[in-house]
């Protein structure tokens, strides 16, 4: 029977890996403007299913064999089992949960590569497989704990914790050693953290493998990293046992020295192999507060190994954690009492953190941060929870002869990052305010005010009770949730929220001396940017990609240069079926992507360009870029001009069902940016094509007349024109 649950798991797995194998050349293979979704979603549903039913199939004759099956290594907790009268709500629990568990871990994969990878998508569609991605998380949490629910009651406590390679299963504190799970869930988290990356990475950049050095670099190093600072914490051990140091499978890992060491050598690996094309900030803040994702599994390597553990309390102030939870957690002596699993909670508060580094503050919150900060912010994030943790763990579990080694680290991580946040905004500001680039808002003179008076309390009120608080306390010569303890923590808290404050200060000071300027009224609300000709100066790379295909498909015969030039106007695709009638338009629209790619390192931003944008922000209008340029390609071109960051929304050729000049492209940015009404809205432009994308879209536009095209058309510099971008601040 274990050979058949072996066979199915292969076969559910293989199905899972095959379902997105296909659906991934069937993304990576569509290259047409209207896509045929129903295929690949009818085989994808077919797929599911089969790999579905493999699954439950398995789930069965798990619960069959289990019956037979005695506990394997040493335990000292079984929980009483009865197998000759199982409930029915288990049966219920365990097959129907690994039923729609599995279907649900189907549907999100298929979902995730259709949404993140499929082009062309219809945007009811999208909103669909959104949503869908969204359900299938959930499902897959709800069902997870509903099918180990329905087991719970008929397993055997504490749960198996590795696979020895001399007598199968074993437990924890059996004596055993082999292949822990712990170690199995650090990997599972270091994979996860790669693949999120990695995504993001090629979102934002627009490839992929941008970080394989970094990443395995930065998981060498922070084990290394987690050993040292393991055997530091307890040198009075290993001063005597010096050769069992390096006995790294015998357990010992502190994540605070890992994270120290893996940042610090992955960071500078990522800086040495990236620094001269990307903004190694920007990679730093997607890369460093995905660490959070990676301890969440970490923390439950801890479950299995039954380990890092509150004190114990009584069993039912946890009676709503899962029956498996409750279970593995009770204490040896008395069943009645459970350790608090702070495994669960840190794992949940990392959970909470990574959304709100990513999507609160990397999202809604973005334009009152810098680049790093996000990075920053996990240090702070991190440092805090520890700092909360590290007294209400067992004291087994507290490293260091003085119970304080891992506090003092934490509240080390949690100072560091706020300094470091508060000395990256210092530093931009005056160096802004020197060059007389500072971008300030029309909301900072009104808002820095208030931010300095709230922090100034904050900081002075923490400063005050952690002082007070260590001074009545007497002192500690334990780690433990004591006055003391925690008055460290307020007094570290408040020291460090005062630097922040000084950032809020400097906004007050050098926004008041502009208070006349950034207070004054905006004529437009969004402003919204062609790429091609308009921000950046691509005629020469626009020019040699034609006459690649040209030298490719006609020896050479091409147009003249004028008319080369004026291509950068129309779409792409348009272009190739009037003057490739014969070809392969797709084909040809690959080999100039292709050819094109390798070209933008001579493209620049046109005169001004950077400081009219840091011009709009200053005055509180919204800047946004419509393109028939691929939106990766998009992407690198602003990276390349510098001037990505001062973007706030992007849509490019596949990001819209219509193509300019539709203005299908303006309506998006304008729901996006949350701005209705259209006479507050301005294209610019230096096309005809943009002249139409404007009048379709009902906005004004504005001529932008430079570059090596000529156009006879009057309508373009109608209601605006300009020669260079400093005319465009009279405009606005």
């Amino acid at each position: 029977m274990l050979a058949v649950i072996i066979i199915l798991l292969v076969i559910a797995l293989g199905l899972l890996i095959g379902l997105m194998v296909y659906l991934g050349r069937w993304c990576k293979a569509n290259k047409e403007n209207k896509a045929d979704y129903r295929t690949p979603i009818k085989n994808s549903i077919i797929i599911s299913i089969i790999g579905t039913v493999c699954a439950v199939v398995m789930s069965i004759l798990i619960f069959s064999y289990c019956k037979t099956l005695d506990p394997v290594g040493e335990r000292y907790i079984i929980i009483e089992r009865d197998w000759s009268n199982i409930a029915w709500y288990s049966y219920v629990a365990a097959i129907g949960g690994s039923l729609f568990l599995s279907a649900s871990i189907f549907v999100f994969f298929g979902a995730f590569i259709l949404y993140y990878y499929g082009r062309f998508k219809p945007p009811k569609l999208e909103k669909w497989l959104y949503r869908t991605l969204i359900i299938s998380v959930v499902c897959i949490l709800i069902f997870t704990f509903v099918t180990l629910e329905g087991y719970a009651p008929y397993m055997a406590y504490p749960l198996i914790s590795g696979i020895s390679f001399s007598s199968g299963f074993y437990r924890a504190n059996s004596g055993e050693s082999g292949i822990a799970f712990y170690a199995i869930f650090i990997l599972i988290g270091a994979i996860m953290v790669y693949l999120i990356c990695d995504h993001r990475i090629y979102k934002q950049f627009g490839s992929h493998g941008r970080i394989d050095g970094t990443f395995i670099v930065g998981l060498v190093m922070g084990i290394i990293g987690a050993r040292l600072f393991y055997v530091f914490g307890e040198w009075d051990y290993y001063s005597v046992h010096p050769g069992e140091i390096v006995q790294i499978w015998n357990g010992g890992l502190t994540v605070l020295g890992g994270v120290i060491l893996g940042i610090i050598c992955g960071g500078l690996w990522c800086w040495w192999r990236n620094h001269k094309k990307f903004n190694v900030l920007q990679l730093f803040d997607i890369i460093i507060p995905t660490i959070l994702v990676a301890q969440v599994f970490g923390r439950w390597g801890n479950f299995f190994n039954v380990e890092v553990y509150g004190n114990a309390v009584d069993a039912t102030a946890f009676g709503w954690l899962p029956t498996i939870i409750v279970n593995n957690m009770r204490t040896m002596r008395d069943t009645s009492l459970m350790y608090v699993p702070l495994f669960f909670i840190e794992g949940v508060v990392n959970v909470v953190g990574y959304y709100l580094i990513t999507r609160l503050f990397g999202g809604t919150l973005r334009k009152y941060l810098e680049n790093g900060d996000q990075a920053c912010m996990y240090l702070v994030w991190y440092g805090l929870i520890r700092a909360i943790m590290e007294p209400l763990r067992d004291s087994n579990f507290n490293m260091g002869s003085n119970l304080y080694w891992s506090l003092i680290w934490s509240l080390c991580f949690m100072g560091a990052g706020l300094l470091l946040i508060a000395g990256n905004h210092i530093i931009r500001i005056c160096y802004r305010e020197k060059k007389g680039t500072q971008n300030y808002t029309i909301h900072t003179y009104r808002k820095s005010w208030i931010t300095t008076l709230v922090l100034s309390i904050i900081s002075v009120g923490l400063i005050v009770a952690g002082s007070v608080m260590m001074a009545t306390s007497g002192g500690s010569e334990s780690l433990e949730a004591n006055t003391y303890t925690f008055g460290i923590i307020s007094l570290i808290s408040g020291i460090s929220i005062f630097f922040i404050d000084v950032v809020a200060i400097l906004n007050f000071i050098f926004s008041y001396k502009d208070r006349e300027v950034i207070t004054s009224v905006a004529r437009y609300d969004l402003c919204i940017f062609d790429v091609d000709g308009t921000l950046a100066n691509t005629d020469e790379m626009v020019r040699n990609s034609y006459i690649h295909l040209y030298d490719l498909h006609k020896n050479g015969i091409r147009p003249t240069d004028s008319d080369l030039y004026a291509f950068s106007g129309p779409q792409l695709r348009d272009v190739l079926k009037l003057e490739f009638p014969q070809d392969d338009t797709e084909k040809l629209a690959q080999e100039f992507y292709e050819y094109s790619s390798t070209q933008y390192d001579d493209v620049l931003a046109y005169d001004h360009t950077k400081e009219i944008l840091e011009y709009l922000h200053k005055k509180g209008v919204k800047i946004g870029v419509y393109t028939n340029k691929r939106h990766d390609l998009t992407i690198k071109c602003l990276v390349q001009v510098n001037i990505l960051e001062d973007i706030d929304f992007i849509v490019g050729y596949e990001d819209t069902e219509e193509r300019k000049p539709s203005g299908e492209g303006i309506s998006k940015i304008m729901t996006d940016s949350g701005i209705s009404d259209k006479r507050r809205v301005l294209y610019i432009g230096d096309s005809p094509v943009d002249y139409k994308v404007a009048t379709n879209a009902g906005v004004d536009f504005c001529h932008c007349h430079w570059g090596p095209r000529e156009y006879k058309d009057e309508n373009l510099a109608q209601p605006h024109s300009i020669s260079n971008f400093n005319q465009l601040k009279d405009i606005i």
